[in-house]
């Protein structure tokens, strides 16, 4: 039984004095047995069919292809101010190994007949791309209506690995410009692009989005995860013979192993979308799955505006509500995991991370334990729960707990009340995990078998739902035991001496400036170890030496950590410098280097480290910078970023600061409805107050609707 099916249609209108005629382009599949629709094997065609009179009758349908040619990812048609059809395709010759051009279809005579270029070869991936390398493919185009010039755009492997790749014509399609890199990550770095979209503004200018996974965050969980993944935006002013720098437009990293886009291939095969408002503004769509969670598939359609020109006026300023550490920590969640637990790769969900409010240490370190569970970090104040980090547990459902710090910072009985929220957890397995140097096995009288919690350090990645207490005497017996547990080689593995990390950051937790590394460090699976200023104790060596870390990042100045011990560390490098704002504007520049996120950040009050730890683990989950000042001031935030240079790109700003008193802010589960009208409205009413010039691109902008919404009582300034 042979399978034959017409998928993926595209539209397009061309106006008309007399009428407008449409064009509908499909992608007629004939499938030998056993060949699902998107199958490798089997007859692939392009169909065109076209309506003089509003779509109630069609043309016999024509096929665009040549005799020989194995059509794959059309595109949608396009018609030229002369009245010319196009049509794109990637041409699978067999075997799949041999040249796969991209072909552009042109029609002169309203869709009879077609005239077929290759413009490109998007050849299979590299051997030596890392998996999941991605496909080439999938060409989208564009036409300026002033001018006639016509524009494709692609993924392909021209330039190492998979990117977008951008070509025009100038003379309908007869001749083409060479392959154009539009996305500005390192060339060959592995990280795909992928569903780009051009579009036209009125003026001309040329506008480019698409999926990236530039940002993915470094798992170390197995099997490896789909990885995270962003939308990006780029432009020409010059019809795409150069491009602007490369702009964050969603302000939340998508989860790849959440939602059901990305298992049914949409960001491969359609990606994002944009629309010009005027010459002045862009409007963006995505589907996102940032509120759905392990249970469901769940995907939303977010919007976004990003004003453009010299105009475009401050980022958005929200001021999170002054509450205790617990119930701030619990807000920091819901803008982290404004789903829930979330799936990490396909066995492994959200472990939970807690710490008391008073052990700055046990939080700065534990904030990369957090992000590397995709968990937010739950913060204990005294020896209850409040209602809302019930209810937020509750909601979370996460597998397993680790839990920082001795039954003294936080009791026993804490422990069982937090599991009774909503923890998932098992008995521990039979594996005998290797102890710390820092605490012997114990089991607190009374704990439920279902709950046990021991000191060790697991070596299996398999008894991910265990509740795990972490201890230590000294601030760096405590990393070098968080470390462990960020730990997830084998055996072997460890054995051979494989680092566990790429590398670890170094700070001194006395110092005012030791919590500028805290974001950097759990965006990049970094364990934090402790040195003083003048010396390196025995458990951060021996954490060097246990997880054969090779590189250190030493964040503070010589004040904080001196250069004699630092010498002492792995290959150490330094980002800091005099005072505070000195070392945050040294690690901004690092990330920015890297091609981290920038679009969004949070401010944390310096002094309270534990909140700038809260913070840290969810901007890194967020994707976005922290920015630690003393007071939580956006002012002296502000002066960090200018020096970075990465002001002019920052659409939001979210100032997380405890409340010394403990005021009880309260605090919801958002509700999606509330969040995109609100959000919506609030941008492109910022867009739209804006007396716009004709504009540079992408000068400065709000460009995402903001990360779930504030409590009800959040301010909102600038």
């Amino acid at each position: 039984m042979v399978l034959a099916l017409i998928i993926r249609p595209g539209v397009a209108v061309q106006p008309r004095a007399q009428g407008d005629k449409l064009y509908v382009v499909g992608w007629y599949v004939v499938n030998p047995p056993g060949m699902g629709a998107s199958g490798g094997a089997g007859d692939r065609r392009a169909v065109v069919a076209s309506s003089e009179d509003g779509g109630k009758t069609w043309s016999k349908p024509v096929e665009a292809q040549g005799p020989d040619e194995k059509v794959r990812e059309i595109a949608p048609p396009v018609v030229d101010n002369k009245g010319n059809v196009f049509i794109a395709w990637r041409n699978r010759d067999d075997p799949a190994t041999a040249p796969h051009p991209i072909v552009v279809a042109k029609s002169s005579d309203g869709g009879v007949t077609w005239t077929r270029t290759p413009i490109g070869d998007v050849a299979p991936a590299p051997t030596n791309i890392p998996a999941p390398a991605g496909s080439s493919g999938y060409p989208r185009m564009a036409v300026d209506p002033r001018t006639g010039a016509l524009y494709v755009t692609y993924v392909g492997f021209n330039f190492g690995d998979l990117d977008v790749v951008f070509q025009r014509s100038t003379d309908a399609g007869v001749t083409w410009s060479p392959p154009v890199r539009v996305n500005d990550d390192p060339k060959g770095d592995g990280w795909r692009q992928l569903g780009p979209q051009v579009f036209v503004a009125p003026n001309g200018r040329v506008d480019l989005v698409w999926f990236d996974a530039r940002t993915t965050y470094p798992s170390a969980v197995i099997p490896r995860p789909a990885g995270n993944g962003d939308i990006y935006y780029a432009s020409s002013s010059d019809g795409g013979a150069t491009w602007s720098a490369n702009r964050r437009i969603s302000n939340h990293s998508i989860n790849l192993d959440e939602g059901l886009t990305p298992r049914t291939g949409s960001y491969t095969w359609w990606g994002p979308t944009l629309a010009a408002i005027g010459n002045d503004a862009v409007l963006f769509g995505w589907t996102d799955p940032r509120f759905g969670n392990v249970d469901n598939d769940t995907s939303d359609i977010m919007l976004a505006t990003l004003q453009l020109g010299l105009n475009a006026g401050p980022p958005v300023v929200t001021r999170l509500p002054k509450a205790k550490p617990a119930n701030l920590s619990v807000v920091a969640s819901q803008l982290a995991y404004p789903g829930g637990a979330e799936r990490i790769g396909a066995n492994f969900t959200s472990k939970l991370v807690v710490v008391s409010k008073g052990d700055k240490a046990g939080a700065m370190a534990g904030a990369v334990l957090a992000r590397a569970n995709s968990s937010p970090l739950i913060v204990t104040d005294g020896n209850t729960l409040t209602k809302e980090q019930k209810d937020e547990i509750g909601r979370l459902r996460p597998t397993g707990m680790f839990v920082i710090g001795d039954d003294k910072a936080i009791p026993q009985s804490l422990v069982d009340a937090i599991v009774k929220a909503g923890v998932n957890t098992v008995a521990p397995t039979t594996t005998t995990p290797a102890p710390t140097t820092t605490a012997a096995p114990t089991t607190a009288p009374g704990t439920p078998t279902t709950a046990a919690t021991t000191t060790t350090v697991p070596t299996s990645t398999a008894n991910r739902t265990a509740v795990t207490r972490l201890t230590g005497a000294t601030p760096a017996d405590l990393a070098k035991a968080i470390a462990g547990a960020l730990d997830v080689r084998t055996d072997a593995q460890k054995a051979s001496k494989l680092p566990a990390f790429n590398a670890a950051v170094a700070v001194n937790p006395d110092a005012a400036d030791a919590p500028a590394g805290i974001a950097f460090a759990a965006a990049n699976r970094y364990p934090i170890l402790y040195v003083s200023s003048d010396g390196l104790p025995a458990a951060t060596s021996d954490a060097f030496n246990d997880t054969a870390i090779q590189n250190t990042w030493v964040v503070g100045g010589t004040g904080s950590i001196s250069d004699a011990i630092m010498a002492k560390m792995p290959t150490a490098k330094r980002l800091g410098g005099d005072d505070l704002a000195a070392t945050s504007t040294a690690v901004v520049n690092e990330l920015k280097a890297r091609g981290m996120p920038v679009n969004v950040v949070y401010v944390a009050d310096s002094a309270k480290p534990v909140d700038a730890a809260v913070a840290g683990a969810a901007v890194a989950r967020v994707g976005g910078l922290l920015v630690p000042t003393p007071g939580a001031d956006t002012a002296a935030a502000d002066k960090v970023l200018n020096a970075s240079g990465v002001s002019a790109t920052v659409d939001e700003m979210v100032v997380l600061r405890s409340a010394g008193g403990g005021a009880k802010a309260p605090v919801a589960v958002f509700v999606i409805s509330g969040i995109l009208a609100v959000a919506g409205l609030v941008l492109l009413a910022r867009a739209s107050s804006k007396k716009a010039k004709a504009p540079p691109p992408a000068k400065k902008a709000p460009a995402a609707a903001p990360s779930p919404a504030p409590p009800a009582d959040t301010k909102a300034d600038g």
